[in-house]
């Protein structure tokens, strides 16, 4: 154990490695670098028991990349919905952190915190009734997610000035991380071709 445990590679566009030193914590090194604990985690499966790391192991540090819808103005007489659709187009399960905020108040709230477990090919799909005149959709993934946001009217249909795909959300400079770990989020799994909805009925 002397030389610790090396990953074969780092995920795409990882930020660094990181060598543990005696008295380190998965926990610890995660608030370090305002990373998720489930996301360091995600990107070290060379280490079997995140409870168990050793001087001398080396972790993958992962970029976390915030995308966000920015302020978006409902279609008050067409727009009954959002429509939220994630991707996992890498080779592992991810997990993916979703905020719906309402941005009608001044500090903005935050309407539902959805963390998701998406298996590798597979998408997260939902459609979310309005809650708000003026509303955001923020995602916070590794690089190999893929994201759309739809404004949906009656029987979904999809409202073009309210949609948005992967290449027309804006990065945002600082991620959701800080709030990741203190907040309450709504756990979803998506194996296969499934809305959240239908996984939530489970």
């Amino acid at each position: 154990m002397s030389d610790g445990r090396k990953p074969l590679k780092c995920p795409e566009g990882f930020k660094g490695r990181y060598k543990v030193e005696h008295g380190d914590t998965m926990f610890e090194i995660a608030q370090r670098f305002n990373l998720p604990l489930d996301a360091l985690i995600n990107a070290n499966p060379h280490i079997f028991d995140p409870d168990k790391i050793f001087p001398g192991d080396v972790l993958c540090v992962p970029v976390l990349k915030a995308l966000s819808t920015g302020p978006l103005a409902v279609e008050p007489l067409e727009q009954t919905g959002v429509g939220v659709i994630v991707q996992n187009n890498t080779s592992k399960t991810v997990w993916v952190r979703v905020l719906l905020i309402d941005k009608t108040s001044c500090p903005k709230k935050i309407f539902r915190a959805l963390k998701l477990t998406i298996h590798p090919g597979c998408l997260f799909i939902e459609a979310f009734p309005v809650w708000a005149t003026i509303y955001e959709v923020q995602v916070e993934a590794i690089p190999g997610i893929l994201v759309s946001i739809y404004g949906l009217g009656m029987e979904f249909r999809v409202i073009g000035g309210n949609t948005l795909r992967h290449s027309e959300l804006i990065v945002l400079d600082t991620s959701m991380a800080m709030l990741s770990d203190r907040m309450q989020y709504e756990s979803v799994t998506a194996s296969g071709f499934v809305s959240g909805w239908e996984n939530k009925q489970d």
